[in-house]
């Protein structure tokens, strides 16, 4: 019996297609959020892509790198609010996230984590 696989795309091709995928599940998230929460390294040109994506469909947004980048006050402001986390964001500080966000939101919010 021969088997045939299909051949693995480059690596370039596979990181374009998960970014692809991923600003698009940005702007779907940003189309039902007053705040958009992008989980990344603020130097990481993905991070910045899904932060750029997300404050051109929603026009509030920040990026999250550490908790100390968490601004409650200014969040909670906010009924609905997305969270999207980028690819090698930790998934222990998303979930705290999360966490934090359903203690101090009385409004809704959007949660998107994908690995």
């Amino acid at each position: 019996m021969e088997v045939i696989l299909e051949k693995k795309p480059k690596k370039c091709y596979v990181e374009r297609d998960v970014l692809r995928e991923k600003l698009e599940q940005t702007r779907e998230i940003a189309k039902e959020s007053e705040l958009m929460i992008v989980v990344g390294a603020k130097k990481s040109t993905t991070t910045n892509k899904i932060y750029d994506e997300a404050i051109r469909v929603c026009s509030n947004a920040m990026i999250v790198e550490m908790m100390e980048d968490l601004y409650l006050n200014y969040i909670s402001r906010f009924k609905k609010v997305g969270l999207i986390a980028v690819e090698g964001a930790p998934r222990t500080m998303v979930k705290e996230i999360v966490q934090i966000l359903k203690n101090t939101q009385t409004g809704d919010y959007i949660y998107e984590y994908s690995r």
